[in-house]
């Protein structure tokens, strides 16, 4: 199904803020109201916040933790979605949360049409990402943080790491690719 998506978008992420991944959640803001255009469920999620006074202003507490940040329902599938961005040309796999993790597995195991990955964005290129499935990400994560002391490289994911496991995903619209992957990954028949 083709999405309508929002015009060209070349988000470049300023140095001061590639950790918070603002360009390409925004992006991906915009592509998912494109799938809620088209009929499918896509929700931002976030922690459980909480309001306290503070100084005589009011300022939000987060409750816990945050889980990924997105799910997405379409064709029959749902897919919890975290969402990373670099400025540079690696991705440390320390920038995904043992929790993050825990709740991409934890999806997963819910059934063969619950879907997790991570939608990674590098040299600060919203428009440019890279789907990566936790069926072949969470596999190298959860060996990488056993260890967490490796080889050169082996706790980062560069470009080509990234054509192994995962898929290229141009303008933010990640779920053509994840879900015409969803046969190759989990080997289930169409």
């Amino acid at each position: 199904m083709a999405y309508v998506l929002p015009r060209r978008v070349a988000v470049l992420v300023s140095a001061a803020h590639a950790h918070r991944g603002e360009a390409l959640e925004q992006l991906l803001d915009l592509v998912h109201a494109s799938y809620q255009r088209a009929g499918h469920f896509a929700v931002r999620l976030g922690p459980p916040m909480r309001s306290v006074r503070s100084a005589g202003k009011c300022v939000w507490v987060p409750l816990s933790l945050a889980p990924p940040d997105y799910l997405v329902v379409a064709g029959g599938h749902s897919w919890l979605v975290e969402a990373k961005s670099t400025v540079g040309p690696h991705w440390s796999l320390g920038l995904l949360e043992a929790h993050q993790a825990l709740a991409l597995d934890a999806w997963e195991r819910q059934g063969s049409t619950h879907r997790g990955g991570v939608v990674l964005a590098l040299d600060g290129r919203a428009d440019v990402a890279w789907w990566l499935p936790w069926a072949t990400l969470g596999p190298r994560w959860w060996a990488w943080s056993r260890i967490k002391r490796c080889a050169p490289g082996a706790g980062s994911l560069d470009a080509a790491d990234c054509r192994l496991i995962g898929a290229e995903v141009r303008g933010g619209d990640w779920l053509a690719v994840a879900g015409s992957r969803v046969c190759l990954v989990h080997d289930e028949p169409r």
